[in-house]
């Protein structure tokens, strides 16, 4: 009997042993890269009408390209983003802002649970200034005071995937569309209209950038899949988006855990009186003259910002 004893607990000892080393080789782990490549598609943007018809005079995926071409074309705007990110492991509240004034362009960007994630950018001059959080409560973010990083608008979208002058992350257009024969423009009140679409959520289609973004974020081990991707627009008479509602649904890999996270969101888009934070202008501009670093450390003198923006 105590010889059977020892057995079961040296049994019991190795898969203990087994489970640890699992999850430490699983913590211990670099992020998957995204191989580069060339996208297929790229989101349609179409000039806004500006002949007083209404949006439901016309095509609903037409809609959909004169609002993301509006908002590709405002001089000014903010975008608060609240809504929460679950996965069986964990839940994070998220709140994120974006204010693009001309060719600059601030975004703080946070996420609150058990593990908080935190990062401010600020874009301007053809390089991207970034610092992290020192720290996050419900009443606010402290962000640190160091030198911030530095780095090209090329590795910025290596990063992220996108830019903040665009209204989303996602390729939309009639290829990536799921459901594009039943798309319709609903009336709402106040002369608000709502466009909901699904989007096909294989690597090359919409997600092909955006999913850079998640991968930098979640600093997952595997890239990131996605199962399914759900856009509610709603837009008023002059095309401007006012909200962007997101259902997201997507795999990822951190910590040595494949979790399956669902992600609902809700960007409020506005356009009057848009400054940007003076304390964090006056931080950034302490470093304006920062060289940018592409991804292997090498300074980039020149960004050619034309051959980097997509639609």
């Amino acid at each position: 009997m105590k010889k059977r004893i020892i057995l079961i607990s040296k049994f019991i000892i190795a898969i203990i042993i087994g489970v640890s080393f699992y999850f430490l080789s699983g913590v211990l782990k670099s992020p998957a890269k995204i191989k580069e490549s060339e996208t297929k598609y790229m989101t349609k943007l179409l000039e806004a009408p500006t002949d007083g018809s209404k949006p439901t005079e016309h095509d609903a995926t037409d809609v959909v390209a004169y609002a993301f071409w509006k908002v590709a074309n405002t001089d000014s705007f903010k975008v608060t983003t609240t809504g929460n990110s679950s996965a069986s492991v964990a839940t994070l509240k998220i709140s994120n802002e974006r204010i693009v004034i001309g060719k600059q362009a601030m975004v703080s960007t946070t996420s609150m649970g058990i593990v908080s994630i935190g990062k401010q950018k600020f874009y301007s001059d053809d390089k991207v200034l970034l610092r992290d959080y020192q720290k996050i409560t419900d009443d606010g973010v402290i962000w640190k005071n160091e030198e911030p990083e530095c780095i090209s608008y090329k590795e910025m979208i290596s990063r992220y995937g996108w830019l903040p002058w665009q209204a989303n992350g996602y390729i939309i257009c009639d290829e990536t569309y799921l459901n594009k024969d039943d798309i319709k423009v609903e009336a709402l009140d106040n002369n608000l209209y709502k466009v909901g679409f699904d989007l096909n959520p294989k690597p090359d289609y919409a997600p092909f950038w955006y999913r850079r973004e998640i991968l930098t974020n979640s600093s997952s081990t595997i890239e990131p899949n996605f199962k399914s991707i759900h856009i509610d627009l709603t837009i008023d008479n002059d095309y401007r988006i006012i909200y962007q509602d997101f259902i997201e649904v997507y795999e990822v890999q951190t910590y040595g855990i494949k979790a399956e996270t669902k992600t609902s969101v809700r960007d409020e888009f506005s356009y009057d009186n848009i400054e940007f934070n003076q304390d964090y202008l006056d931080y950034f501009n302490k470093y304006k003259d920062l060289n940018p670093k592409d991804s292997d450390g090498k300074t980039v003198v020149k960004d050619d910002i034309a051959s980097m923006l997509i639609s």
